[in-house]
C-alpha cells in the first residue's frame, strides 16, 4: 500500500538546507505530514514559521509533555494507518521500537539503528526518494518514479496545484525532487523518468559561435550539464524532453526554420495557419536596414535567444524607418510583421496527446499603439519587456492591456490550431509546449507568433490539464522503453 504520511523529529529538519522548501513541498505532496517534539522541545518557532509560510494547514505540530506516552498521543492524532507511515529520526528515541512493532516504516537520518529493516538517508531532503522507494516495493515495476528539476518558483506553483505528488497517482506515478546542488548519480538510481524545465537553468548563450549543432551555443548549469552527461552515459533512461531537442525553440532564428514549413502543411482546407512574415538581421545599417524595411510597417523586434538572457524578453514595435534608428533591443534580431489581433492571443498547450487552450488579453492593434495618451504625433518605436505588460497609457480597443484571461471574439479556429499542434509536437519531438496564436484582423489567418518549452499551462483546468499531465510522463516512459527493447 502506498505511503500516506511522514512524521518528521522535529530535530531533523535542523539537517535541512531550506526548512521552508522541504515542508512546503511535503506538505503539498498530498502527504499527511507532522513535525514531533518531545522531550521539553519548544514548538513555537516552527509553528511560527509554518504561519509565516502559509504551512500551517498542510503541515501539522504534534507535542508530548514528559508525562505523556509518546505512541498514544501520535496514535490520536494520526490519521493514517501504520504501514503506510513514515517516522523520520536521527536516531533510536523511545518511540522508534514502539512505532515499528505497530507496523510503522522507519527512516534513519545519517545512521542506521535497531531497526534492522529501516531505510536510511544521508540528507533529511532523500525522504522523498526513501517514500519513493517503498512505495516502489509495495507497488512493483508499474510505479514509475518522476524526478523533476526546475526553478523553486514554477516547480511551488506546480506543487500547490497538486501536480507533484508523493502518494501515487492515478496512473502510478510518484514525484521526488532532484537536489540540484548534489550529485545526480545517486539521486536517479531510484527515478524511472526525469522531468526538467532546463530553460531554467541556461547560464550564458554565445550567439557568436559558429557550430553545426545550435545546441552548442547554450551553456547550461552545473547540475543540468550533469544531467546531459548521466543521459549520454545511460541513453535508455527516460528524460522529458531531451535537452539538445530545445534549441529550436530557445533560438528564434531556429524557430522562423521550423515554422516555415507550417503554411505549405495545409493543416486546414479553410484557414490560413502560418508563420509571421519575418527576417534576421545583425544591425540596422545597410543593406540590412532594407531587409528590414521589406517586412513591411509596423514590425515587432525580437532579440535571437527566446530565453536564457538577461535581454531575452526586451522587444519593440517599431511603426516607421525611423524607428531603426538607435533601437534599443540587442543585436542580433529578428524581425517580424506585427499582426493587428483585437488585444487577444490564444495561449495553446500541447500536453503529450492532449491541446488545449486560452485566450488572454494582448497588445493592442498597431494604431493604438502608435499614439500615446495625450500624444499628438505617431511615435517611431516602441521598446518593452514581454514579461510585462506595455505601459498602462497604451489602450487597445479601449480596454487597458493586461495579462488576463479573456474571452475570445469567436473567429478561433479550433480544429485548425489542434492539427497546427500536432503537426509541430511532431516537428520538434517534444512532450509539453506552448505556442501563441493570433487571428489577424481582416483576413483572418491564424498566425503563430511565438513557441516555448514546457509553459506552466496554468490558464487551462488542472482537472484536464495535470492528468494529462501525468498522462504524458507516462506515455514518455513507455515510447522510450518500447525503443529501447
Amino acid at each position: 500500500m502506498a505511503m500516506r504520511g511522514v512524521l518528521l523529529e522535529s530535530s531533523v529538519l535542523d539537517e535541512s538546507a531550506s526548512v521552508e522548501k522541504l515542508l512546503f513541498r511535503l506538505g503539498y505532496s498530498n502527504l499527511h505530514v507532522v513535525v514531533l517534539f518531545t522531550n521539553g522541545q519548544n514548538p513555537s518557532e516552527t509553528e511560527d514559521s509554518l504561519k509565516k509560510w502559509g504551512l500551517s494547514e498542510v503541515v501539522k505540530v504534534v507535542t508530548v509533555g514528559a508525562d505523556e506516552d509518546v505512541v498514544e498521543v501520535i496514535n490520536k492524532a494520526w490519521p493514517v494507518q501504520a504501514s503506510h507511515s513514515v517516522f523520520v529520526t536521527p536516531n533510536d528515541q523511545d518511540a522508534v521500537t514502539r512505532l515499528a512493532e505497530s507496523g510503522w516504516n522507519t527512516v534513519y537520518l545519517g545512521q542506521g539503528g535497531v531497526i534492522k529493516a529501516s531505510s536510511i538517508i544521508e540528507h533529511v531532503d532523500d525522504v522523498f526518494a526513501a517514500v519513493a522507494t517503498l512505495n516502489k516495493r509495495a507497488f512493483g515495476v508499474e510505479l514509475l518514479v518522476v524526478g523533476h528539476v526546475m526553478k523553486w518558483s514554477r516547480e511551488k506553483d506546480f506543487l500547490k496545484r497538486r501536480a507533484l505528488p508523493a502518494v501515487p497517482t492515478s496512473n502510478d506515478l510518484t514525484f521526488v525532487p532532484l537536489q540540484t546542488d548534489r550529485s545526480m548519480e545517486a539521486q536517479l538510481a531510484v527515478v524511472d523518468i526525469v522531468l526538467h524545465k532546463a530553460t531554467d537553468e541556461i547560464v550564458n548563450v554565445d550567439t557568436s559561435l559558429q557550430t553545426s549543432d545550435p545546441a552548442d551555443r547554450i551553456q547550461y548549469s552545473d547540475s543540468i550539464q550533469r544531467l546531459q552527461r548521466y543521459f549520454a552515459e545511460n541513453p535508455d533512461k527516460c528524460i522529458v524532453d531531451p535537452i539538445h531537442r530545445l534549441a529550436p525553440i530557445l533560438d528564434r532564428s531556429l524557430t522562423r526554420q521550423v515554422l516555415v514549413d507550417l503554411e505549405d502543411a495545409k493543416v486546414s482546407d479553410t484557414t490560413v495557419v502560418r508563420a509571421p512574415h519575418s527576417c534576421e538581421v545583425k544591425d540596422f545599417v545597410e543593406p540590412h536596414l532594407t531587409e528590414a524595411v521589406k517586412v513591411g510597417f509596423p514590425t515587432i523586434v525580437k532579440t535571437m535567444m527566446a530565453c536564457g538572457t538577461n535581454d531575452a524578453h526586451t522587444m519593440a514595435v517599431v511603426f516607421k524607418k525611423e524607428g531603426y534608428e538607435n533601437l534599443q533591443v540587442p543585436l542580433p534580431v529578428v524581425i517580424q510583421e506585427y499582426i493587428d489581433h483585437g488585444s487577444c492571443v490564444y495561449k495553446f498547450y500541447i500536453i503529450g496527446d492532449k491541446v488545449m487552450h486560452s485566450c488572454r488579453r494582448s497588445m493592442p492593434n498597431a494604431a493604438s499603439m502608435a499614439v500615446s495618451a495625450g500624444a499628438s504625433e505617431s511615435v517611431p518605436a516602441l521598446v518593452f519587456d514581454s514579461l510585462k505588460s506595455l505601459p498602462s497609457s497604451f489602450e487597445g480597443d479601449g480596454k487597458p492591456v493586461a495579462n488576463t484571461v479573456v474571452e475570445g471574439d469567436g473567429s478561433l479556429d479550433v480544429e485548425a490550431v489542434e492539427k497546427a499542434a500536432v503537426w509541430l509536437r511532431k516537428k520538434l519531438g517534444l512532450t509539453i509546449i506552448g505556442f501563441d496564436i493570433v487571428v489577424q484582423v481582416g483576413t483572418k489567418d491564424h498566425v503563430m507568433v511565438d513557441v516555448n518549452y514546457f509553459p506552466s499551462f496554468k490558464d487551462v483546468s488542472d482537472k484536464e490539464a495535470i492528468p494529462a499531465f501525468w498522462a504524458a510522463l507516462r506515455n514518455a516512459h513507455a515510447t522510450k522503453s518500447g525503443s529501447s527493447a
